[in-house]
């Protein structure tokens, strides 16, 4: 045996006590070694490899338990207090886990870590809508919070950011499909809260007196909610907003 696949599996033993807190079985050990010996698998790759196992997964980590495994195995640290809270506000905004994973894997301690093996270090895969595009999905699911008052269901969450990453809706037209929602219509709000709603979930913040009296002078004048939505959404402040979120 050469000092590199030494190396090697040195390497998928570390994979095997960190994340799934156990020794290697031989046969996993000698399958796992030769794959990276035989670069038919990069360093991330093995790595996901073994956080989508079934033995992992099946561990039922709280989200700051899996960051720190994560920081563990690819900057050989437990997490910051800064890194861990950003990160979960990354989670609690609706990406998946594998975001995650692919961020801190890029690092340069994790980097590092696979030179020192022989190996290439290669990229995490990210195959959810949900973690396409970290701006999109934090557009999406503060609209259910702030205009559904709940967390977003699964398909319904995936189906709107789908749509504004393909280009098949603006930012603006996707909140129009929250506000004029059949849950939200079963809220019966009055003309006041309509507005009010939207303060909050248009121009994040809350509504000034004058505001809602200018607003609901457009209800006397005969005009629709739809009217105020788009007197909203037409204004600076909502493209204020998105532009935040990383819109044009």
């Amino acid at each position: 045996m050469n000092i590199s696949y030494y190396q090697i599996e040195q390497f998928v033993s570390r994979l095997y006590n960190l994340v799934l807190d156990r020794e290697p079985d031989q046969d996993g050990l000698d399958d796992w070694s030769q794959l990276l010996a035989n670069k038919e698998i990069t360093g991330a790759e093995a790595l996901q490899g073994f956080v989508d196992s079934p033995e992992f997964q099946e561990k039922e980590m709280t989200d700051e338990e899996y960051i720190d495994i994560i920081y563990q195995v690819c900057l050989d640290r437990h997490a910051d207090t800064a890194g861990l809270e950003a990160w979960k506000d990354c989670l609690n905004d609706g990406v998946t886990r594998d975001y995650i994973l692919y961020g801190v894997a890029e690092s340069n301690e994790f980097t590092e870590i696979c030179a020192s093996a022989g190996i290439e270090r290669g990229n995490i895969s990210l195959t959810d809508v949900r973690d396409q595009s970290i701006s999109v999905t934090r557009y999406v699911y503060r609209c259910y919070d702030v205009f559904l008052g709940r967390k977003p269901d699964e398909d319904g969450f995936k189906a709107w950011i789908s749509q504004i990453l393909n280009n098949r809706n603006t930012p603006a037209k996707v909140a129009e499909g929250f506000v004029f929602s059949d849950e939200l219509k079963k809220r019966n709000l009055s003309d006041e809260e309509f507005i009010k709603i939207l303060y909050v979930g248009l121009f994040d913040r809350q509504a000034d007196d004058e505001g809602v009296v200018d607003w609901m002078a457009w209800f006397d004048q005969g005009r629709t909610r739809l009217d105020v939505f788009n007197g909203f959404t037409g204004s600076d402040e909502f493209k204020e907003l998105i532009a935040r979120f990383g819109f044009k």
